[in-house]
């Protein structure tokens, strides 16, 4: 599913799709209502919970971020999201390599139904902002591709330690 999704994504990553609607890419309406029959029974999830690890600074970085969401949505029965939460996740981090000054942490939450990937960077100045680059271009798609695969996604900042956290949700 990941792929295709990903194949979905890249009209919109790259300007060229027209009346896209704020929903998440590659779903049909009925499955973001809970199935054609309503509801679906499920594992039950906790109510809230999260984890978080610390990341390398480096090559590696990225590398670190997947594998702790993968290991972290398995145990808590979410595999099905691992594939847009693993791109996801990836984005967050390098964004925060990019332009953050490096990648201090990132944290996986559940709450109200939602999973929440969040990624604490050194650079306490400035919101991220979406670029608009050439087709071209190698480049500059990270944050448009958070916008299109998120359901919603935004940043705040650290006052105590500096730097600031980007964040992205999925619903669950």
């Amino acid at each position: 599913m990941g792929i295709e999704r990903g194949a979905g994504v890249l009209p919109i990553v790259l300007g060229t799709a027209t009346g896209v609607a704020r929903r998440r890419v590659g779903r049909r309406p009925e499955e973001e209502r809970g199935g054609a029959h309503g509801p679906t029974e499920g594992p039950r999830r906790p109510v809230r919970t999260s984890r978080t690890t610390p990341l390398p600074a480096g090559t590696s970085t990225a590398s670190v971020a997947r594998s702790f969401v993968r290991a972290v949505l398995h145990e808590w029965q979410l595999a099905r999201l691992e594939p847009d939460a693993s791109l996801l996740a990836t984005e967050l981090v390098t964004n925060g390599l990019r332009h953050g000054a490096g990648s201090r942490w990132m944290r996986l939450s559940v709450r109200a139904g939602r999973l929440r990937i969040a990624v604490a960077d050194r650079q306490p100045m400035g919101s991220p902002r979406r670029q608009h680059p050439s087709l071209t271009a190698e480049s500059g798609r990270g944050l448009a591709m958070v916008e299109a695969m998120a359901d919603t996604w935004g940043t705040r900042r650290l006052r105590l330690r500096g730097g600031k956290v980007v964040w992205c949700e999925l619903q669950i």
